[in-house]
């Protein structure tokens, strides 16, 4: 990039921002880097931005258009290019760009927006059921049935905790949701020590997100017969940006499972591409297969995964971390740390593949890795492990 705007637009393409070693010298905390690399001024960059904004006025006039607006449906003035290879010249893009001279006033973006499928009324009702165990600080346990249109389910409830009690101080006696059903995006986000959430069913995305204490449990139906490390059972991105609080799942996480944990621990039966993304601390452990790039940009805490099909070595990043495996003498506090951990979660969720694990844990403890960021002694993690116990 030949000047310093340009270096500010094009960082993002180096995919490095975690290490604060940003080669361009924008997305760093570093004033060296900073320095040597980002030679220009904020002038500069809104002066590029003004040049980009007046060149795109000049190809609107060309057009006949006078607004963004404008432009939207427009498929008219798209011209279809030949391919330039095989696959391209047998792709036909008439479907997808036929506006049969018909541009509709939602497709414009110009009306109002849908009103929300969940108007919070379960979350407000929640509240007021519990309001008077949370000011008592006596705890309690209350019972509902989820929709997948009720959100952010237990955010309320962490509010009026944490307002009252702070993180910690309903620990000893909380509030616990016994829940059925299937919960929406956001399920036990920012939850607070002293909530504890409990489902039968499963849930969307997100769930866990900002969690700082508590207890989130997801389990299968009684009645479900399916194999519950073969299902999915949460969603996408769960345990985003974690600081604190427990969450066991008996089944499969969806894709970026505990990114951005600083300090929660998790068991789940699986999980997709992208586990433990920028990870910095907390504990995970994943009782079967994961998908790729397994630990990419973590940088604290640490990770135990069963690989059964023995596949993992090309399945995690290995740019960051490393992997143990942890059946030797010398690991016996992860070992202990690690059974203890697959008990906990047999105990809260019922899950049959826990127990088979437990039944014969000798032997698939062989098959167990230990991850952890390479900067990162061995030694250093079995004394959290023991002050924690």
């Amino acid at each position: 990039f030949g000047t310093a705007p340009m270096v500010a637009l094009g960082c993002k393409y180096l995919r490095i921002c975690h290490l604060n070693n940003c080669a361009t010298g924008v997305a760093t905390q570093n004033k060296v880097l900073r320095l040597r690399h980002f030679i220009g001024l904020p002038e500069m960059v809104v002066n590029y931005f003004r040049f980009v904004a007046e060149e795109t006025r000049e190809w609107m006039a060309k057009l006949g258009v006078r607004s963004l607006e404008e432009l939207i449906g427009r498929t008219d003035l798209l011209e279809i290019l030949p391919g330039t290879t095989g696959k391209q010249r047998h792709l036909d893009l008439k479907p997808i760009l036929e506006a049969s001279g018909m541009v509709s006033e939602a497709s414009q973006h110009c009306i109002s927006g849908n009103p929300p499928h969940d108007k919070g009324l379960l979350a407000e009702q929640m509240v007021k059921d519990a309001l008077a165990a949370i000011e008592g600080k006596s705890g309690g346990t209350f019972n509902y049935v989820l929709k997948n249109n009720h959100r952010s389910i237990g955010a309320r409830l962490s509010g009026e905790i944490a307002k009252r009690w702070g993180n910690t101080g309903m620990s000893e006696h909380p509030i616990t949701l016994k829940l059925k059903g299937t919960a929406g995006q956001s399920f036990g986000v920012w939850n607070a020590g002293g909530l504890n959430l409990e489902l039968e069913g499963d849930a969307n995305d997100y769930v866990g997100k900002g969690m700082a204490g508590g207890r989130i449990v997801v389990r299968p139906p009684k009645a479900s017969r399916f194999k519950s490390q073969d299902s999915m059972i949460i969603g996408n991105t769960c345990l985003y940006g974690a600081t604190g609080g427990t969450l066991y799942a008996a089944g499969v996480a969806g894709e970026r499972f505990g990114v951005r944990n600083s300090g929660a621990t998790a068991v789940v039966e699986g999980c997709g591409d992208h586990g433990c993304e920028y990870m910095t601390g907390g504990v995970v452990v994943v009782l079967g297969r994961v998908g790729i790039n397994f630990g990419a940009g973590m940088t604290g805490g640490f990770a135990y995964v069963l690989d059964e099909k023995r596949g993992f070595v090309d399945r995690h990043n290995h740019e960051l971390i490393e992997i143990h495996r942890i059946l030797a003498e010398h690991m016996e506090a992860h070992q202990h740390h690690l059974q203890q951990m697959i008990q906990d979660h047999v105990e809260a969720t019922g899950s049959a593949w826990g127990k088979v694990i437990l039944e014969d844990f000798r032997d698939y403890l062989s098959r167990f890795w230990l991850v952890k960021p390479k900067a990162a002694d061995i030694n250093s993690l079995l004394a959290a492990i023991r002050a924690a116990a």
